[in-house]
């Protein structure tokens, strides 16, 4: 098919060529139009004899036209044997894009299992006593040789007078000495007292109260020999509700100063609170 194509195209090229040719030579045999007649006169014509050039002119249109080769007489140009299309080489596939590599999943680390440790059989071995050595025989120390006692000679007996001179001293001594004990027990008693106020009157003004102003009171405190405490309220403020506040911080009373002479004693102690 596709070599049988320009044969078409050259006839139908050859019969276009002809069909303008014989147009042409029409157009050109054609005779040239009459000049215009003067102005009609009446004549008379008489019906023209026939002439022969008049009818050999379509045998000479005839004669002068070439005669065009017959279609079949034609021969269609050699064309060159078209080469077959060579298959191009096929394409290489693309290589293929590598999937990408999955992250590595991260698997969390186990918690460390505590393992109790192995305990190895510690093999026995039976200890081995050593010899024992043959004692050395000491000799016995020599007995001390008893000394006899000396007899001592006996004392002369003291004479009255001598034994009752140191009696004497004795009972002139015993005055000043139990008159400076009781002068130190006062002064240590009246110390400590001072102590017992001191710290009851501090302890009391920490009391929660809930009026303003200078409050005062009184309370008795009685020691024991161990130092123990509690202490009464014997004079309110006058305020019922500060009087029961006080009471209850007064039953709280800390331990206190032990009395000196370990004796339990009882002392009265006025105190004042500034709010």
């Amino acid at each position: 098919m596709a070599a049988g194509r320009p044969g078409w195209w050259f006839t139908a090229a050859v019969l276009v060529l002809g069909a303008h040719l014989v147009g042409a030579t029409t157009l050109a045999r054609r005779p040239a139009p009459a000049p215009a007649a003067p102005e009609a006169t009446v004549v008379e014509l008489l019906p023209p004899e026939p002439t022969a050039g008049v009818a050999e002119i379509p045998n000479q249109l005839t004669e002068t036209l070439p005669e065009l080769p017959q279609l079949a007489e034609l021969q269609a140009p050699e064309f060159p044997e078209a080469e077959e299309p060579v298959e191009p080489p096929p394409e290489p596939e693309p290589e293929p894009e590598p999937e990408p590599e999955p992250e590595p999943v991260v698997e969390p680390e186990p918690e460390p299992v505590e393992t109790e440790p192995v305990v190895e059989p510690v093999e026995t071995i039976a200890a081995v006593r050593p010899r024992e050595r043959p004692r050395l025989l000491r000799r016995p120390p020599p007995e001390p040789q008893q000394r006899e006692p000396r007899k001592e000679p006996p004392k002369p007996t003291p004479t009255e007078p001598r034994n009752q001179a140191p009696s004497q001293q004795q009972t002139a001594r015993s005055p000043a000495g139990s008159a400076g004990q009781a002068k130190a027990s006062a002064q240590a008693v009246q110390s400590w007292e001072n102590q017992v106020r001191q710290a009851t009157a501090r302890h009391m003004s920490r009391a929660r109260v809930t009026s303003r102003g200078q409050l005062s009171a009184t309370v008795t405190v009685r020691i024991d020999a161990g130092g123990g405490a509690q202490a009464t309220l014997t004079q309110g403020s006058g305020d019922a509700r500060v009087d029961a506040a006080l009471m209850r911080h007064a039953q709280r009373m800390p331990r206190l100063p032990a009395p000196p002479d370990g004796k339990p004693k009882s002392i009265v102690v006025p105190f004042r609170i500034t709010r």
